[in-house]
């Protein structure tokens, strides 16, 4: 008997050919492929199908249609009117040829392309007009992308700009005049490389104030105007060491010191340089400007600074108390450092000031209710006269307006004046004189309500001159921490690899570069570290207050977290992970 074979087909000039099968060979399927249209019948068949003959089949290549299309783009700020344009060649297919196989899957190949027509500018034109596009067409580019027959983005419209306005500024002339001092990231510095510290002589120009210029209104493509944004002023102001000249606009200096610009107030601090170590040879160091220290602060020395303090080696077992902000260049070790001390006392004084001043408002309303009062004619009353009214109003009806008079006092006499600015110094002693008034027997010494009224409005001017000193917080940064007491009013930097059984209070932000091992560790609104925690070790805590978030690399088992009121401890670890609430954490409860 003849063997079996199964059937095969194939295409030839575009024509099915068929090799039907013997005996109980397969029977070939034909499978339609893309771009190709095959009828039997008469009818499109889509799916593939077995071929019993060749009978009724016709193959037909489908040819790519020649297309343009154009879109309008109106910018998000609607200055620009943008035509995208798309160009889709058409191309004619034939179908190929193909030996007879078992199984076939028609294919096509490309044997002749056509270029599209360019678009219509008239569509073009009509489509800008029914937006209400206004701006004016520029016909060039309109025809050139349009008849390019290339894919394209072209701008064909654009509003009229706004001129911005120029602000008011400040240019400090000095920064021209000395090269900027390298960072101190470095354990170990060249101080041979060290540039020249800015400063300047009496006489010297500081700064130069430009009033600002108003903008001018533009239109944007729908002819709509747009109106330029307001300028901003910022004005020139003298402090210590400094004079106005040229009706306010220059800024000169009269004394030899270091030029500084804080808060628009151009100034001229004195600095003290200490070329080596701060030791027994030098004594305590307490100046009222800047220090910079081109060596190491040696065992059991202070420094206590009003301005910034640098360290370019080491501090260990020493004691930093500065006005600003702490530099140092290599490690802490066993030290304390507070930067912004007085800021520190100032800030907690602010906050008896915010609850005194509505109290004293009280206080000078029962006054003059109590004045008006027919029983205030009283021998005792009228001859005693205001002072002795308000000492019975404290004590009896407003306790609490002495009470915090009298802390308010206790944290002022801390504060140590001297290191400091004058304005600084007076700020404090209007306090004083102000809180005298209501502490024992100086309620006495107020003669009228009048003069409680002026205390009152001295108080708000002294809060809003305490706001001024704050708005400049103190930071400290070092290379590397270890059993240091850190506290400063802004941030916390620690660029090394480890900072160690370590407490720091910030009043911003605490950033370790590194590992992060052991101690206390609290900052207002974030804390970042590397790696937090270690197995075997003493604890580790990290706290921020409510809104906060707390993020490291890497967190140990047994880390201690607190964001806001809520403490918990880690029971496993946790990588590149930032914590901004602690409720619904695999983490565990725990209660101070």
């Amino acid at each position: 008997m003849e063997a079996d074979r199964p059937g095969r087909v194939g295409i030839v000039d575009g024509r099915l050919i068929m090799e039907r099968p013997v005996g109980n060979g397969a029977w070939p399927p034909l499978i339609p492929g893309e771009g190709v249209k095959v009828l039997y019948n008469g009818e499109e068949v889509k799916r593939p199908f077995v071929v019993e003959s060749t009978t009724g089949i016709s193959l037909h290549a489908l040819d790519q249609e020649a297309r343009s299309e154009f879109e309008i783009i109106v910018s998000p700020d609607k200055m620009k009117v943008i035509l995208r344009t798309r160009f889709i060649r058409g191309k004619e297919f034939q179908i190929c040829d193909q030996e007879l196989t078992q199984k076939l899957r028609i294919k096509t190949r490309p044997i002749r392309e056509f270029l599209p027509d360019p678009i219509d500018v008239g569509k073009v034109l009509a489509e800008l007009e029914e937006r209400r596009i206004s701006a004016k067409i520029d016909p060039q580019a309109l025809a050139d992308a349009c008849r390019s027959l290339e894919d394209s983005e072209t701008v064909i419209a654009e509003g009229i700009p706004v001129q911005q306005p120029v602000h008011g500024r400040i240019e400090k002339i000095w920064e021209q005049q000395f090269e900027a001092v390298p960072s101190l990231g470095a354990e170990k510095i060249d101080h041979r490389e060290r540039s020249v510290i800015e400063s300047v002589d009496a006489g010297d120009v500081l700064a130069h104030w430009f009033s600002p210029t108003p903008g001018k209104p533009g239109r944007n493509v729908y002819g709509e105007v747009v109106n330029p944004p307001q300028p901003r002023n910022r004005s020139l102001r003298a402090g210590r060491g400094v004079n106005l000249v040229s009706n306010g606009t220059v800024a000169v200096a009269e004394q030899a010191g270091r030029p500084l610009l804080r808060n628009n107030v151009v100034l001229v601090s004195p600095q003290m340089l200490i070329e080596g170590n701060v030791d027994m040879k030098t004594g305590n160091i307490r100046f009222k400007g800047d220090v910079i220290v081109l060596g190491n602060v040696s065992e059991s020395m202070e420094i206590e600074a009003g301005g910034q303090v640098e360290v370019t080696g080491n501090v260990c077992h020493a004691q930093i108390t500065s006005g600003s902000d702490v530099i140092v260049s290599g490690k802490i070790i066993s030290s304390s450092v507070s930067a912004g001390q007085h800021l520190v006392g100032l800030m907690r004084s602010l906050v008896f000031v915010k609850q005194l001043i509505p109290e004293l408002d009280k206080l000078s309303a029962a006054c003059a209710q109590l004045q008006r009062h027919p029983k205030f004619s009283t021998k005792d009353l009228s001859h005693m006269g205001a002072g002795y009214l308000i000492k019975l109003l404290l004590e009896m009806r407003f306790p609490q307006i002495a009470k915090n008079f009298g802390k308010l006092d206790a944290v002022l006499a801390q504060i140590d004046c001297e290191l400091y600015e004058n304005d600084f110094g007076d700020l404090v002693a209007r306090l004083r004189v102000i809180a005298k008034h209501f502490i024992e027997a100086g309620p006495l010494m107020i003669d009228s309500r009048d003069t409680l009224d002026g205390m009152r409005r001295d108080l708000a001017e002294l809060e809003e001159r305490m706001n001024g000193f704050l708005g400049y917080p103190a930071n400290i940064t070092a290379n590397y921490c270890q059993n240091a007491t850190l506290e400063a009013t802004g941030n916390i930097t620690v660029t090394g690899s480890l900072a160690y059984g370590s407490e720091m209070v910030a009043g911003d932000r605490i950033h370790i570069f590194g590992d992060c091992r052991c101690g206390t560790y609290r900052a207002k609104s974030e804390i970042r570290v590397g790696k937090v925690g270690s197995k075997g070790m003493g604890k580790t805590y990290l706290s921020v207050l409510e809104g906060g978030t707390i993020t490291a690399k890497q967190f140990q088992p047994g880390v201690r977290l607190k964001i806001g009121s809520d403490l918990r401890v880690l029971t496993s670890v946790w990588h590149n992970h930032t914590f901004r609430e602690l409720d619904c954490l695999a983490v565990e409860a725990i209660n101070e």
